[in-house]
């Protein structure tokens, strides 16, 4: 009886190890491609917008804690800016800035 429990115990710790193991790899990985330059997008980009295709951004502003405040990271301003090279007048965007007054 004592082996079997030992047994199931050293099952769930593997599998704990292999689902944690699995997370901080996806994460890592997902973290990495996002915080570096990335040649294939930016030519996918400058090829669409060559073909006179529009191509969307999504920029993000991230309050930096000025002011004393204790939270940092969090996003203070969102803008989507399209850019179709066909129309000659000024590129659309979209700001949306959040309330002031949330948490």
């Amino acid at each position: 009886m004592k082996k079997i429990i030992l047994w199931i115990c050293g099952i769930i710790v593997a599998a704990a190890v292999c689902v944690g193991g699995y997370g901080y790899y996806k994460i890592h990985h997902t973290t990495s491609s996002v915080y570096s330059y990335n040649r294939k997008t930016s030519v996918t980009s400058d090829n669409k917008t060559r073909a006179s295709k529009s191509v969307a951004y999504l920029m993000l502003g991230t309050d930096t804690g000025a002011l004393g405040r204790s939270y940092k990271g969090r996003t203070d301003t969102i803008m989507v800016m399209v850019v179709n090279p066909k129309t000659e007048k000024n590129h659309d965007g979209l700001h949306c800035p959040r309330h002031q007054n949330s948490v």
